[in-house]
């Protein structure tokens, strides 16, 4: 666990050196938390998020298929996971954002929707 304890932290280091702040929440890769993953996630002072809706974009052949597989059974509370390197996903991503908003659903930043800040001045 210390190599991923190293790794996370030199990911922070890069981060807080292009934004300027240090990330506290963490998505496990593939959403797989192992005892080693939960240890260092719990070192390093991450909250650890998951999602609700797993679209699958990242082998979606049909941009209106995946926008409404999407938005068919979504609710309150729902966190959407996307790829940003998806074409298919960066061609609905207006439209989804569009069609929930018609809905009643306001998009919102995690760290909003939990009340948790989303990134600390200091980490060791």
């Amino acid at each position: 666990s210390d190599v991923m304890f190293n790794d996370m932290k030199k990911c922070d280091e890069e981060i807080m050196r292009a934004t300027g702040k240090n990330p506290k929440f963490f998505r496990p890769p593939y959403g797989v938390t192992n005892p080693w993953v939960a240890k260092v996630i719990q070192r390093r002072g991450y909250y650890s998020m998951g999602w609700s809706i797993r679209t699958y974009d990242t082998g979606a052949k049909d941009a209106d298929k995946l926008l409404q597989k999407t938005l068919k059974n979504l609710s309150n509370g729902d966190v959407i996971l996307l790829h940003d390197w998806g074409a298919h996903t960066i061609g609905i991503l207006s439209a989804l954002i569009t069609e929930a908003q018609l809905r009643g659903f306001e998009i919102v930043r995690l760290d909003k929707m939990f009340g948790i800040d989303a990134y600390v001045s200091n980490q060791n």
